[in-house]
C-alpha cells in the first residue's frame, strides 16, 4: 500500500506542478482564455475525480507495517 501511496502522490505532484507551468505559459502569451477553456473539460475533471476517489480509499486501506508495529 505504501508503493500505491507514494505512486499516487508522485502522480499528483507532477501532474499539479505541469498544470501550473501550463497555465503560467499560458497567462504570459496571452491566451488564458483558450486554456482555461480546454481544461474546464469533462475528461479532466472525471481524472481529478478519480484521483480524489483513489486518494480516499488508499487513505482508508491500513498498512500491514502499521499493524506489525502495534502487535
Amino acid at each position: 500500500m505504501k508503493t500505491l501511496r507514494t505512486a499516487l502522490t508522485a502522480a499528483a505532484l507532477v501532474l499539479l506542478c505541469a498544470g501550473y507551468a501550463a497555465s503560467q505559459i499560458a497567462y504570459f502569451q496571452v491566451t488564458f482564455p483558450e486554456y482555461t477553456a480546454k481544461i474546464d473539460t469533462p475528461p479532466i475533471q472525471h481524472l481529478a475525480g478519480v484521483f480524489l476517489l483513489a486518494a480516499i480509499v488508499l487513505a482508508l486501506i491500513p498498512d500491514r507495517s502499521d499493524e506489525e508495529t502495534r502487535a
